[in-house]
């Protein structure tokens, strides 16, 4: 549904069924979906019901049925007519899904932060709390929970959030998503402590490559709504509001990259569970900032495995090294015993020197403070496992300082933390070095796939567009991926520019509070191979899925990249063509050589520096490579989405004039064809825009 396995709290007022058949029944020519609210299928009231539909269709099959009302829960089932049958197979098993809060109306609840500490100078986390009374036993509880910062939701002292790293990363100036729990355990008659921790998380922690803090707002803030029906028939909502406590806690510093700073002697269990508020905690102030609020549509960050120590030595410097075997994103999990005050420092590496210390100059070429990836603990004198809440590292060793008592096997372990994404590709040779790269591709992809695309856990954990680009149709193979790409398209088009340029990374870490694009961050939206990833996931998530709604849904942002290209080619051209020209006017006017280029970025042997100057001076066949390409796919989504609204049907001649340029933009003979770096044929190869003879193996790089 939507992509997802009974999804909780989606927003979608059209959601999107689909199944999967056994291979025995692959011939299927009709099918039938019913959808029931409540729980029982076959008792509910029907809300849709198609009836025999001819097709094979068995993903994107949009519900048509009666309006879906907010908070409540549906249930479906389908069933399939195969070639060889007359009679319909077997119901499928019930599914459910349950609906969030679909009108802004059905919010009551407030942003609330505190007021005591406002700047993002503060690194520490804030505490939250409210008191809900009520009159009877609790049949039924959702909580609607979002955060400016990552949250973790407590009833009574009941830890509800876990692991999970929420909300997601969106362009919080845009949309922040909101986060539906099952608390219906949690509460009870009587009086109920409802408590959140936040930490700076994607909105206030350090972002990019340059560690930009508070991009999007300096202040921390929360707000939770809960829906409940009671025992006695009927239903309360409780909700954040003027009169929640807010104060400071044990965690003194929390960055997503840095790390966190805990101080473990100071009280923790008296704001989760206590009906008073304690005397440390003030009223909290309401913003008024409004904020659009939509539904997580991705599974969840969160603890997806874990990791048992291969090798734990300690260094002639005292401090203990545990070695995972594995490079992983995550958490490590630790028992840590000592006097009170002691402070014991866990430092996170992929990589270890001779001498057996860690590694983290490889991270950044600059400096960024000793900090880097580093865990603090203060000890409280008890004997107790730690875990950090509001941080998460690239790391296969950790290196644990100031901690006298020796650590065993069982007392540390990797947390592994990524996308609770579903494996569903399957791949074993006789080959150990093909399983090896299969192994690599799955841990590469669960270390990335966090709240957005990433193109690394360590040093810059940047979401660059081109990276995701390369790899959507290898996460495609691997893991049900479906939903989290559609996630991503959506905040690309929310960040595209009105002329069609895209930000290199989305979300692209600018918002109106920070001032907008700053640096080289803000001409690089023209770069292709980057933005033409508007064009290129859609068309991926259609050939492994197909989902033609998400053609449907990022035309107008496709449309607007090919057209800026187009416009960009026949608008300008760089001093060496004016120079040079090329005697084919018509043909110019769609070869790309102006706006910045990243080219081949990084090939083999060459570093950053030489890697910008070649995409300044030969990137107009990388460009025009990738124009053609994204015309020529975009010409194909088009028949396929049966949508030419804008274009008028002209993207098969657009395709074929940009072939031409990209021809044309290549050495003007079969001699001349390219020599050294195969990288200089591959864009224009791989586009089917090179001349025949160009292409013959004799002239190839």
């Amino acid at each position: 549904m939507n992509g997802r396995h009974a999804p909780l709290g989606m927003d979608a007022r059209t959601p999107e069924f689909g199944w999967r058949l056994p291979a025995v029944a692959a011939d299927q020519v009709a099918w039938e979906v019913q959808v029931t609210e409540g729980p029982d299928v076959a008792t509910g009231r029907r809300v849709w019901e198609t009836g025999r539909v001819e097709g094979a269709e068995r993903s994107g099959v949009s519900y048509g049925g009666d309006e879906l009302e907010s908070g409540a829960a549906y249930t479906w089932r389908v069933r399939v007519w195969e070639a060889s049958h007359d009679e319909p197979g077997p119901w499928s098993e019930p599914a459910r899904f349950e609906t969030g809060l679909l009108q802004t109306s059905d919010w009551s609840a407030a942003w609330v932060t505190d007021p005591a500490r406002p700047a993002e100078k503060d690194p520490a986390a804030m505490y939250l709390r409210g008191v809900a009374q009520l009159p009877a036993d609790v049949v039924r509880a959702r909580a609607y929970v979002s955060s400016l910062g990552w949250h973790r939701l407590f009833v009574n002292g009941h830890d509800i959030t876990g692991t999970a790293l929420v909300p997601r990363w969106t362009p919080f100036d845009h949309e922040v998503e909101y986060v539906t729990y099952d608390v219906t355990s949690a509460f009870a008659r009587g009086a109920n402590v409802v408590a959140l921790a936040l930490g700076d998380g994607r909105f206030r922690g350090s972002l990019g490559f340059e560690n930009h803090r508070a991009v999007y707002g300096d202040r921390l803030a929360g707000l939770l709504q809960v829906h409940l029906e009671l025992a006695d028939g009927t239903t309360q909502v409780t909700a954040s509001d003027g009169t929640w406590r807010a104060a400071g806690g044990r965690i003194t510093s929390a960055d997503p990259k840095t790390g966190e700073r805990v101080d473990l002697r100071i009280p923790d269990d008296d704001w989760l569970r206590s009906a008073e508020h304690p005397a440390r905690f003030r009223p909290v102030e309401v913003l008024s900032e409004p904020r659009t609020l939509v539904a997580e549509s991705v599974e969840r960050v969160q603890q997806v495995g874990e990791l048992a120590p291969q090798r734990i030595r300690r260094l002639p410097s005292g401090k203990q090294v545990v070695d995972f075997g594995q490079n992983f994103a995550g958490v490590v999990r630790i028992r840590l015993r000592g006097p009170a005050g002691a402070r014991v420092r866990l430092t996170h590496s992929e990589i270890e020197r001779p001498d057996g210390e860690l590694d983290l100059d490889y991270i950044h070429p600059f400096p960024v403070g000793r900090w880097y990836q580093r865990d603090v603990v203060i000890l409280d004198g008890d004997d107790a496992f730690w875990q950090p809440w509001f941080t998460i590292h690239g790391f296969r060793y950790v290196s644990v300082e100031g901690l006298d008592a020796g650590l065993a096997s069982e007392d540390v372990r990797g947390i592994v933390i990524s996308s609770d994404l579903e494996q569903t590709g399957q791949f074993h040779s006789s080959d150990a070095r093909l399983n090896q790269l299969w192994s690599n591709v799955g841990w590469s992809l669960r270390s990335n796939f966090m709240d957005t695309s990433t193109d690394g856990p360590t040093r810059e954990r940047s979401e660059w567009t081109g990276d995701i680009q390369v790899f959507a149709p290898t996460a495609t193979a691997y893991v049900g991926a479906q939903s989290y790409l559609r996630r991503y398209l959506r905040s690309l088009a929310l960040e595209q520019a009105v002329d069609g340029t895209i930000p290199v990374v989305i979300p692209s870490s600018f918002s109106t509070f920070s001032g907008g694009p700053r640096g080289q961050l803000k001409s690089a939206g023209t770069a292709a191979g980057w933005s033409d990833a508007s064009v290129l996931i859609p068309w991926t998530l259609y050939r492994y899925y197909g989902d033609v709604q998400v053609l449907r849904d990022q035309y107008d942002s496709m449309v607007a990249w090919v057209e800026h290209c187009e416009r960009r080619a026949a608008g300008a051209s760089s001093r060496a063509r004016r120079r040079k020209g090329t005697g084919r006017p018509e043909i110019e006017r769609y070869i790309v050589d102006t706006g910045f280029q990243f080219g081949e970025w990084l090939r083999p042997g060459e570093n950053p520096f030489l890697s910008a100057i070649d995409g300044r001076r030969r990137g107009a066949v990388v460009a025009t490579a990738y124009f053609e390409r994204s015309a020529r796919t975009l010409s194909r989504i088009a028949d396929v989405s049966d949508d030419r609204r804008r274009s008028g049907g002209s993207e098969s001649s657009r395709t074929a004039r940009a072939r031409r340029g990209v021809r044309r933009s290549l050495p003007p003979t079969d001699a001349s064809a390219p020599t050294g770096r195969t990288t200089t044929c591959a864009p224009s190869l791989s586009a089917s825009s090179t001349r025949p003879s160009v292409r013959r193996p004799s002239n190839v790089c």
